[in-house]
């Protein structure tokens, strides 16, 4: 899977003269390592690397291994204390490119266990060999038969295989399959089980540069073009070598296993029958079937699914290209790139194997080629894709959540505001924001099941907020919340925050929505944080997701009946919750958004936002897997938003560790930097993200009381506002919001 957080500046400075950067960092059980031989000056910048390289083969068990030589030979292991013993060291490795303006942008390469250390007692350097977590795995035979877990899901048993030996690693299942576990008994061979297990479901498994453990699908010979090799003005190819061999080719592939009862033998043969294909059953390559037994097949769907899975790779057609090109980190194996050949044509080709230099020396890519890329129209050799150039980044639109409609902005019970709506307004204005984020209560818009009025208290309100904002140049994204009374069960008692019994009772009140007011809304939102038990009323994840998707569909619908150009939201997720995210698309909630939102929080506000470690939903940094989310739907092309963003001010004292989610930060110099950082984040390394909203104008919430405001209640600046714009005037050229 191409790393997909790399920057336009990124992968255009590949086509040019650039520095390289390389870091290397030490850390056990996922904590970066301390250690007096580890220096300041180590963990600041990374351990000294002098050469090496990572090296992707995806035919091995160990599909990642680190070859790396260390410039401090006092780094030399003397006992199993020292940092670099090979007892549970594990090295974090990435490499990226040091931008002119002193700016480094990383991608990962992988997570590798120290399995042997070794150095010139009277020279410098030390030489390491460094496999993936898949080696641990490995290593971890069972000592006594292991039975697996009749009916449960194959995806849970393979987790669970994994999570005994290395717990903090994330996994990321794309299978998408739901088969369960029949009667199997496993010797010692504990990879081996959970190889034999993915196969069974047409899957593979592999840890990923992040060192997260992936369960996928088994990828299609070649997919969509994800790097262009090309020679001349721009190009990255300094050589080619091309032979051609049928070894181990197959056009078939039958699968056989057991059953537990005494029926016929489970067994299915998948062929080859696209007439089109080199390797078609009946044509002339020949009829080469490849034969794949497991106890774990005890029915003839699954056999037939193993089977699909593994033809995919088997019948890969056998045109060998080996490359030298410039060092391209974001690729993998899997990976479909377009090699341009000296007469100008393309070859399409699936990365087979590959060896990334941590050096400037060149990248080693080995290449399977199936079919030749497609002219379009005929005669005419594809182009590479014009250059985008570090001059032309653009900086994501800066909004702010604004609470224009709470009681705070207005004068007793009525709709006359009160002279800091202005104020607040005016003061957001000369920091450069050009989007507010309104909370819009259904509850108060609707109380009753009749039309609304737009000369309620609440509507004329609105009416007057929308006003305001559009005489600053300012326009609005509507966060839609809170059921009414009606909508839900009579039954139970129940918060305004949750879900209605029926998404589909939206439906008319959108529509309503759309035709009043849908001229003077940019964007319509959904719910805020619909993956949480609080603000929706379901503690049971899969009904929670569910009813959202109802929600959702409901009030689409209803408000692109009422204005067809109304752009809709998907309801921002705490945090970067990509279990969330690919549930809802599992559900089919593409269908149903113009853009896909979510509220990137540290959860442990005292973190920086570039900080990785444990890179799951509490840091922001997981937009990677958000994005992944959005390709394994062919959804990539939508704008993604961050519709809530930011670090709360104020003292920890009190705040047990065990809460990270209420802490802060001491300042609003450092909510502000922090910030900022993530709108260079962004810029820099997520070129999809184009709005980021911050929280809050001027709040009371609960959680930090009004740690997270931007504003003092008399409208001044607390501090971050000067940050941003200072930003914002420095990258004045801005991202497309759509």
């Amino acid at each position: 899977m191409a790393w997909t957080g790399a920057s336009q500046e990124f992968l255009a400075a590949l086509r040019g003269s650039h520095a390289v950067a390389v870091r290397v960092d030490a850390q056990r059980n996922g904590a970066p390592l301390e250690h007096e031989l580890i220096t300041a000056e180590y963990l600041r910048d990374g351990l000294p690397v002098v050469g090496g390289s990572v090296s992707v083969d995806t035919d091995s068990m160990v599909r990642r291994q680190l070859d790396i030589t260390l410039g401090d030979s006092a780094l030399n292991p003397r006992d199993p204390d020292s940092p670099l013993a090979p007892y549970g060291t594990e090295l974090v490795v990435k490499r990226g490119i040091r931008f002119p303006n002193g700016q480094t942008e990383y991608v990962p390469l992988g997570v590798f266990r120290l399995d042997e250390v070794s150095a010139n007692v009277v020279g410098e350097g030390v030489k390491i060999q460094a496999p993936d977590r898949a080696k641990t795995i490995d290593d971890a035979k069972f000592i006594a038969p292991r039975s697996a877990h009749i009916g449960m899901k194959i995806i849970t048993e393979i987790t669970r295989l994994m999570d005994e030996i290395i717990p903090q690693s994330r996994v990321v299942d794309l299978s998408g399959s739901k088969a369960v576990m029949p009667r199997t008994v496993w010797e010692e061979d504990r990879w081996q089980a959970i190889e034999d297990l993915a196969k069974s479901i047409g899957a593979e498994v592999f840890f990923d540069p992040l060192g997260q453990f992936v369960i996928r699908k088994i990828p299609v010979n070649a997919g969509p073009v994800v790097w262009y090799v090309n020679l001349g003005s721009n190009g990255v190819l300094s050589s080619l070598d091309t032979s051609t061999s049928r070894a181990d080719v197959y056009n078939a592939v039958v699968a056989r296993g057991d059953r537990a009862d005494d029926g016929p033998a489970i067994y299915s043969a998948v062929i080859d029958n696209d007439p089109d294909s080199p390797t078609y059953w009946f044509g002339e390559f020949g009829q080469v079937p490849f034969f794949y037994d497991s106890s774990l097949l005890t029915t003839t769907k699954q056999a037939t699914t193993a089977a699909r899975g593994m033809l995919e790779r088997k019948r890969v057609a056998a045109r060998i290209l080996e490359l030298s090109t410039v060092g391209n980190p974001t690729l993998d194996v899997g990976d479909t790139i377009a090699v341009q050949h000296p007469d100008r044509t393309l070859d399409r080709a699936v990365i087979t194997a590959m060896t990334i230099p941590l050096t400037t020396e060149a990248m080693t890519i080995t290449c399977k080629s199936g079919q030749a890329v497609p002219l379009d129209p005929p005669g005419r050799v594809i182009l590479v894709p014009p250059v985008v150039t570090p001059a032309d980044a653009r900086i994501p639109v800066l909004g702010v959540q604004f609470e224009g409609m709470h009681a705070r902005y207005w004068t007793g019970t009525g709709y006359t505001p009160t002279a800091i709506l202005a104020t607040h307004l005016d003061t957001l204005e000369a920091a450069g924001v050009t989007m507010l984020r309104l909370d819009l209560s259904w509850a108060l818009s609707q109380p009753v099941r009749a039309t609304p009025s737009l000369y309620s208290t609440y509507h004329r309100r609105l009416t007057i907020v929308l006003a305001e904002a559009a005489d600053r140049g300012m326009d609005v994204i509507l966060c839609v919340g809170q059921s009414p009374k009606w909508t839900r069960p009579p039954t139970k008692i129940q918060s305004v925050d949750y879900f209605p019994s029926n998404g589909e009772l939206m439906r008319a009140w959108a529509t309503w929505m759309g035709q009043n007011y849908g001229s003077r809304v940019y964007a319509w939102e959904i719910w805020n944080s619909p993956n949480l038990k609080a603000t929706t009323g379901y503690t049971v994840f899969d009904q929670r997701a569910s009813r959202y998707l109802t929600v959702v569909r409901g009030f689409s619908g209803g408000v692109k009946a009422g204005d067809a150009g109304a752009v809709v939201v998907l309801g921002g997720s705490y945090l970067s919750d990509d279990v969330w995210l690919r549930k809802m698309y599992t559900l089919g909630i593409k269908d149903f958004i113009d853009v896909v939102a979510w509220n990137p929080f540290m959860l442990d506000q005292r973190l920086a936002p570039e900080t990785v470690t444990n890179a799951t939903k509490e840091r922001l940094t997981n937009a990677p897997a958000m994005f992944q989310c959005s390709d394994q739907e062919t959804d990539d092309a939508k704008p993604v938003w961050w519709t809530a963003l930011g670090w709360a001010v104020h003292s920890n004292t009190g705040i047990p560790n065990s809460q990270p989610h209420r802490m802060g930060v001491a300042t609003a110099a450092i909510s502000g930097d922090y910030i900022k950082r993530a709108f260079d984040l962004a810029r820099t390394t997520y070129p999809r993200v184009r709005l980021i909203i911050v929280t809050v104008a001027y709040g009371t919430t609960p959680i930090h009381g009004d740690g997270y405001s931007v504003l003092t209640a008399a409208g001044v600046d607390r501090g971050q506002l000067a940050i941003l714009a200072a930003n914002q005037t420095a990258y004045p050229s801005k991202r497309d919001l759509l």
